[in-house]
């Protein structure tokens, strides 16, 4: 008797065991399908940062070609002012020089360029602006004034 006694026994522990590795089985599948469920999320959000990455990447290279574009530009108008600030430099030199030797033959400049007519008008009053009325109508204006005719007017 002992021996079915142990055989049973031994029958309820077996079937003990398969049932707790049963539950282990089934917990552990549990388990990896809410890991695998955890890894999809993960990849979902791995994507839209690798997304939102790339974005910015392209972001940054249009910025830095707009930059470089720019920059060229830009040193293509610093070198045409120094040409020009050195022809001019060049220009203004060389009028000096022509001023130097022109009052070394004794040329008085000054006198002939006060009857340059150009000049005719040097010592009249310029002035011109614009007025804003309240209705919102701009009046621009030019005005010349002749500082000799007052003296003429206060001469009569």
């Amino acid at each position: 008797m002992k021996s079915q006694q142990q055989f049973k026994k031994s029958k309820k522990r077996k079937l003990k065991k398969e049932k707790d590795q049963g539950e282990v089985i089934l917990n552990l599948s549990l388990h990896i399908k809410h890991l695998e469920e955890t890894i999809r999320d993960m990849k979902k959000a791995w994507e839209m940062i690798i997304d939102k990455y790339e974005d910015r990447i392209e972001q940054i290279e249009k910025i830095s070609n707009h930059n470089y574009e720019t920059a060229n530009k830009n040193a293509e108008v610093a070198e045409q002012n120094a040409k020009s600030y050195y022809e001019m430099t060049r220009a203004y030199n060389a009028l000096a020089q022509f001023g130097k030797f022109a009052e070394e033959l004794g040329i008085d400049i000054k006198k002939h360029n006060a009857e340059l007519p150009e000049n005719k008008y040097k010592d009249w009053k310029f002035d011109a602006g614009q007025e804003v009325s309240e209705t919102g109508k701009v009046t621009s204006y030019i005005q010349l004034t002749n500082p000799n005719a007052k003296k003429k007017k206060e001469g009569k």
